[in-house]
């Protein structure tokens, strides 16, 4: 899996409002050490079930809304994703994470509010 389906599958997570469903889709890239960290998170988060019950967090509060990859780009090892959140009334922000994929794998994401413009 590349960097970019790793990501994409990630935050796809972030659409289901099925808990267990998006649990296994955040377990199928990140690995038990994988770290995620965004403003929201009040330290990095370690392993796939920590992640995943953010991930529901964010669904169960946001009911309908879609996360998706909108563009990233892959250097030296890491890969910077821009991500459209669009909310269930239309309601669009936008994020900007840095992450470090190995072997189809997340092993570090940051995220942040915004594209940087």
């Amino acid at each position: 899996m590349s960097e970019t389906q790793a990501l994409e599958t990630f935050f796809s997570a972030w659409s289901i409002a099925d808990t267990a469903e998006a649990a296994a889709k955040v377990a199928e890239v990140y690995p038990a050490d994988g770290l995620y960290e965004d403003p929201m998170t009040p330290e990095p988060l370690t392993g796939p079930e920590a992640i995943a019950a953010y991930v529901s967090q964010f669904t169960a509060m946001a009911p309908g809304a879609t996360a998706t990859v909108t563009d990233t780009q892959t250097q030296h090892g890491k890969t910077r994703c821009t991500v459209e959140f669009k909310m269930a009334d239309g309601m669009v922000q936008h994020g900007q994470y840095f992450a470090v994929v190995v072997d189809g794998q997340i092993s570090t994401m940051t995220g942040f509010v915004g594209t940087g413009t």
